[in-house]
């Protein structure tokens, strides 16, 4: 059976860019060569230092008030639930509840603790126990 011909291959971009070079890397057991492609690219683009002659120290600068958002949708209820109280919630927004009453109960005089745990069914219980 005669071999189909192979297409020619066409340079798209205007670049002389090198050709590809390939080459063999042991294997089993071999290292790795000393710089990869990866590599390269991430080293290139990491950020660079600032220089200690470019940052200036300003003392005395008062600091602005911790932002609070209010915007929260378990807020409310964490704010009305006493000791013992549950919530019983799928397990994603319990999660998303507990850490609304970590913050929140963090922020309170006496300080709210919360509890969390996976129920059965894909579900999940929050309890505030201080």
């Amino acid at each position: 059976m005669p071999r189909a011909k192979a297409a020619p291959v066409v340079d798209l971009d205007d670049d002389d860019d090198p050709p590809i070079q390939h080459r063999r890397v042991p294997a089993a057991g071999a290292r790795p060569p000393v710089t990869t492609a990866a590599r390269s690219v991430f080293d290139v683009a990491k950020p660079q230092p600032v220089p200690a002659a470019l940052i200036h120290i300003r003392r005395g600068v008062p600091m602005p008030p911790r932002r609070i958002s209010a915007g929260s949708k378990y807020r409310e209820i964490v704010a009305i639930m006493a000791v013992g109280d549950m919530v019983e919630l799928p397990v994603k927004q319990g999660r998303s509840l507990m850490e609304a009453a970590k913050t929140f109960g963090a922020e309170q005089a006496p300080v709210r603790k919360f509890s969390y745990r996976t129920l059965a069914g894909g579900l999940s219980g929050v309890w505030r126990v201080a």
